[in-house]
């Protein structure tokens, strides 16, 4: 595998996988609750995608910039994640209520959730070293 496949590996995987709860929430959505349910599912899904995705990347480049900044840039980003979904809900709620913000929830939760856990699955898989020691004397 390239490093710049590497680089997309993760990111392409969590995305991949945490499209499938958009797809649902919008399906389940608009059965339970008609258009209002759809469109609430369909705002949260893809402004969670919209928000993890950028977030890993950015995350990948500064690490690839400069690996000693990742740590601080991870926790900056992870912060930021949950500022600009929480900001989210309250636009969904400060606009509307009812199926709309419960629909819209939902699907914020059920992409982070899928995110992580494909995120955790993909980053594992890839098998990077936590230590180098080729350096170590023998």
């Amino acid at each position: 595998m390239t490093t710049e496949t590497r680089r997309t590996y993760v990111l392409r995987g969590a995305l991949s996988w945490s499209a499938a709860p958009v797809v649902l929430a919008i399906v389940i959505g608009a059965l339970v609750s008609g258009s209002a349910g759809a469109i609430g599912a369909a705002v949260g899904g893809l402004a969670t995608l919209v928000v993890l995705g950028a977030g890993t990347w950015l995350v990948v480049r500064v690490a690839s910039a400069s690996p000693a900044a990742s740590l601080l840039a991870a926790l900056c980003v992870f912060t930021a994640q949950g500022g600009l979904l929480l900001g989210t809900l309250a636009i969904v709620s400060a606009v509307t209520d009812g199926a709309q913000l419960n629909w819209c929830a939902v699907a914020v939760i059920a992409v982070t959730l899928v995110w992580t856990s494909a995120f955790g699955y993909f980053v594992r898989k890839e098998r990077i070293p936590l230590f180098d020691l080729s350096g170590a004397g023998a």
